[in-house]
Parts: C-alpha cells; sequence; structure tokens
C-alpha cells in the first residue's frame, strides 16, 4: 500500500505526538494521582478537624465555660443564709445553665452529706426549695469520683468528660449520653463538690453529616470514648455493644499506645475493607476518626485515568483530522509541482510535444522558491531544447547533403548544453575539413568523371578545393598524356609502315629463296635418282 507524502507526515508527526501525549499522560496521571490523593487526604483531614472542632466546643470548651460560669454563682448563692431560698436559687440557677443549649441535665452534687440538686431542660421549673431524693449515692458514681481525684491531685478547675453510659436516673434514664464535669470549690480552693451537665451524643452524627464529601462516599466519622470504643457513627451496627474490642478499635487504640495523640493509620474494618484514616484525640480522652475505603481514592485515580485517556484519544483524533488538513493544505503545491514535474520529464523525454504551463504557487516559503525555480528552469529548458532542436535540424540539413556529397555548410546556432556545442564544433570542423579535402560539391567532381568515362577530357572546375583540383590536375594529366601519345602513335605509325614494307621485302626474298631450294632439290633428287 502506498502512502502520500502527507499521510506519511501526518502518520510520523501523530506518531511523535501520541508518544509525546502518552508520556505527558502518564506523567500528568502521576502528578495528577500524587494530587488527588492528597486532594482527598485534605479533605478527609478537613473534615475530621472540622468535626474535631465542633465536638471540642460542645465537649470541652463551651461545656466547661458554662460550669465554671455555674461555679461561680453557686459559690456566691452559698451566702444565702436561708435554705430554702438558697435551694431555690441554685435550682433556678441549674435549670437556667441547662436551658442555655440544651443540657439534658444539669446535676450538683455535695461531698459533704451527697445532696444533689438536679435540673432538666424543657421542664418548666418548680421552684422547689429541696434537695432530690435519690436512690443511689452520686458520691458513688464513676464521674464523680475521678472528677474529685483530679481536681484534688492537679488542683485543676476543669473536670472530665466521661465514657458514654446510658443515664441512671431522671428522665433520660436508658439514654445514652455523656457527662462533663467540673469540680465546686470555695475560695480557698476547698473541694466541695461536683457540677456536671449531660451531654447526649446521638446528634454528632447529624452534625458530621455537614462534613460529608462526594469525593469520599465511603467517609465515616466517629467517635471513641476514653476506653476506645465506638459510640458514635454513622451505621448504628458499628457503635460498640460492649465485649471484645472490634477491629477497628483495636487498631485506634494500637495507634494511640504508640503515643501519637493524632496521625494517620491504615486497617482493615469487620468487613474487610482496606481504609485510611485520620485520628486525633482529645484532651478529655476521648478520639475522633475520619475513615473511608481505599477505594474511594482508586475511584477517583481510574476515574481519572478514563478521563485522562478520553482526553487523549480525542485529543489525539481532533489533532490527526487537524494535522491532516492542515499538512494538505500546506503540501498542496507539492501535487501541482509534481504534476509539472511529470508533463516537464515527459516533454524532456520526448513524450509529449507540448511544454508544461508555469506552476502557479503564489505562497511565499520554500514551495513558492522552488515552483518558481521550476518554473524558470522549464522555461530554460525549452529554449535550450528549442535551440538544440535548431541545432538537430541543422545537422540533419549538413548530413543531407553530406550524403549527396555537399560540404561546407557550417551551424551558427549555440546551445547551452556543452556536449551539443562541442558535437556542433566537432560537426563544424568536419564539414569543413571535408571542404578543403573534397570541396564543395561532389556531384561537379562525379561529372567531370562521366566525361572522363566519355574519353572528354576537358571539363574542368571552376574555384576548385581539395581533390577539385587534383581531379582538374587530373585531367590536365591525363590530357597532356594524350597529347604525348598521339605524337609516339604517328611515330609509331611511320615506323611501322617502313617496318611493314621491309617485312614485305623480306618475304618475298623468301619466297624467291624458297622457290630456289625447290628447284635445287628436285635437281639433287633427279641426280639421285639417276
Amino acid at each position: 500500500m502506498k502512502f502520500s507524502l502527507a499521510n506519511k507526515l501526518v502518520v510520523s508527526i501523530l506518531s511523535i505526538f501520541v508518544v509525546v501525549i502518552v508520556i505527558v499522560t502518564i506523567y500528568n496521571y502521576k502528578n495528577t494521582s500524587q494530587n488527588t490523593i492528597e486532594l482527598f487526604r485534605s479533605l478527609q483531614e478537613g473534615a475530621l478537624k472540622a468535626s474535631y472542632t465542633t465536638i471540642n466546643i460542645t465537649m470541652d470548651i463551651e461545656a466547661q465555660q458554662h460550669l465554671s460560669m455555674l461555679r461561680e454563682r453557686l459559690n456566691e448563692l452559698d451566702k444565702i443564709s436561708d435554705e430554702s431560698r438558697r435551694v431555690q436559687e441554685k435550682r433556678s440557677l441549674l435549670s437556667e445553665t441547662a436551658n442555655l443549649i440544651k443540657y439534658p441535665a444539669v446535676v450538683l452534687v455535695y461531698e459533704k452529706d451527697g445532696k444533689a440538686l438536679i435540673e432538666y431542660d424543657e421542664e418548666q421549673y418548680t421552684g422547689r426549695d429541696t434537695y432530690e431524693k435519690l436512690d443511689i449515692d452520686l458520691r458513688t458514681r464513676p464521674w464523680y469520683q475521678e472528677t474529685k481525684k483530679k481536681y484534688l491531685s492537679t488542683k485543676n478547675p476543669k473536670g472530665i468528660v466521661t465514657p458514654t453510659y446510658p443515664s441512671a436516673t431522671g428522665k433520660n434514664q436508658g439514654q445514652i449520653l455523656s457527662t462533663v464535669t467540673a469540680p465546686l470549690f470555695d475560695e480557698k480552693g476547698e473541694f466541695l463538690g461536683v457540677i456536671g451537665a449531660d451531654i447526649f451524643v446521638g446528634d454528632f452524627q447529624n452534625r458530621f453529616a455537614n462534613f460529608e464529601r462526594p469525593e469520599l462516599p465511603s467517609m465515616d466519622i466517629y467517635i471513641t470514648d476514653s476506653e476506645g470504643r465506638i459510640f458514635s457513627h454513622k451505621n448504628p451496627d458499628n457503635i460498640s455493644k460492649g465485649g471484645e474490642l472490634t477491629p477497628t478499635e483495636k487498631a485506634i487504640n494500637q495507634a494511640l499506645q504508640k503515643g501519637s495523640s493524632s496521625g494517620t493509620i491504615d486497617y482493615f474494618d469487620a468487613l474487610g475493607n482496606d481504609r485510611f484514616a485520620f485520628y486525633k484525640k482529645f484532651d478529655f480522652g476521648w478520639t475522633i476518626v475520619a475513615a473511608a475505603t481505599q477505594n474511594d481514592y482508586t475511584s477517583a485515580l481510574n476515574e481519572h485515568f478514563i478521563y485522562a485517556v478520553a482526553m487523549a484519544i480525542v485529543l489525539i483524533i481532533l489533532s490527526a483530522i487537524i494535522l491532516y488538513l492542515f499538512i494538505r493544505k500546506l503540501i498542496s503545491p507539492i501535487e501541482r509541482i509534481q504534476t509539472a514535474l511529470s508533463s516537464f520529464f515527459s516533454f524532456l523525454n520526448h513524450e509529449s510535444k507540448h511544454p508544461p504551463k508555469p506552476i502557479d504557487v503564489k505562497s511565499h516559503d520554500e514551495f513558492g522558491a522552488m515552483a518558481a525555480a521550476i518554473n524558470e528552469n522549464i522555461k530554460r529548458t525549452e529554449e535550450n531544447l528549442n535551440k538544440d532542436s535548431v541545432i538537430v535540424n541543422e545537422v540533419v540539413k549538413i548530413v543531407e547533403e553530406a550524403k549527396v556529397g555537399k560540404f561546407g555548410k557550417t551551424i551558427s546556432q549555440s546551445s547551452s548544453n556543452p556536449q551539443t556545442n562541442k558535437l556542433k564544433d566537432s560537426l563544424n570542423e568536419m564539414s569543413n575539413a571535408l571542404y578543403d579535402l573534397v570541396g564543395g560539391d561532389l556531384s561537379v567532381a562525379a561529372g567531370i568523371f562521366k566525361a572522363f568515362e566519355s574519353n572528354d577530357f576537358t571539363a574542368r572546375i571552376e574555384n576548385a578545393q581539395g581533390l577539385e583540383n587534383a581531379v582538374n590536375a587530373l585531367g590536365d594529366s591525363i590530357a597532356k598524356m594524350l597529347r604525348d601519345s598521339s605524337v609516339y602513335a604517328r611515330d609509331i605509325n611511320a615506323q611501322t609502315e617502313e617496318l611493314k614494307s621491309s617485312m614485305q621485302r623480306l618475304t618475298d626474298g623468301s619466297q624467291a629463296q624458297a622457290s630456289s631450294l625447290e628447284q635445287s632439290a628436285a635437281a639433287v633428287e633427279e641426280i639421285s635418282s639417276s
């Protein structure tokens, strides 16, 4: 299969372009893959930070601020001497605090006698002036004891955040919540008891929903408590039911045991999914985790790869079409040049009698210069061929005249072809040489020889050249010879006549002698006979 120059150029350039596109695509894919991974991780880490901030504000900063203000005002209310009024004011203060941001319950427990006050949100304040009557001593609760222990050992005004637990008393009994506590102490720092605010943890996932990203559809944001158990998760099945730790919980705890409060981990969840997670531990012991499957990353990379390959294919196809049209337009003069050259060579090889038309290429580039040069050379070659044709015609005429014995004519036309000029000069030299050797017309000499054959030796060649002079000289020599021969003939004729007479006389004498001899013989014979 033959390819045109345009197709060869397109294939060559497109091959290079494809190689470059493939290399660039691979390079961009690697860079983009890294950028995509970094972007996805930044999205995942951003979701973790945002989630961490909102939980930290709720469970630590905001709650501790409210409890700190509550402690100050409780200390002021302790100055009221009337106990009933003092209890009423404290209940009012607890109710006000509970309704600040809808704490499920706000509790006050005194160390001295275990008396407690509890107020709930969304409950109309009744103004009771007595302490709670409870079935249990709240001073025995873990959150109370840990807060007391922490304060007595560190004098830190901040309390603790408890692990999640089901509420044991009150209207929220059985619901999962956590308690934020703070120590209650007087101006001298003497420990008086514990104040706390319950916080439901069930709505945390509603907050985390705001941080979900479509790029990471499998991302889960969950929290483990200080015991390492998951208590808040988008999938309720993943919330700890107690017992042995799940693979996810074990992976988080192992990372924390290495001494880092934040970082990344890779682990396999209970379903065997390979997950990549960012984690960060709160100061109060909880840990928040943002985990997504590796499939989110690979899916994004595959999607980008398919997109990159599709774009590369589209780009290659469009480039091929544009390149083909551009190159066809660019090298279109070559077709006209090729046609003109074919016609020119046909004319040059005498396959055509008509010279090619000038090439119509007006571009100001190499093709234009090539076309102009070819046009100029076609014109010059045509002129040279015409000159050569004239020379050839003159040569033919000289040869034709030479065939009939005419010499002396020369070719005056010149050619741009050195070989043709050399041939012309050689032919002229030959013609002049023949003219000098045999004369201008051999037919004249032939006529002289015809006359010689007729014994007419009087004809001569006028303005004789070369051989003609010899012919004239030959005629002169023959004529002189004939004249000399005529004189010799006359002399011979006279001598012949004289010889003839002498011979006649000799003959006659011989005959007489013979007759005499016959007579003598007869006489002798007769004598003998007798």
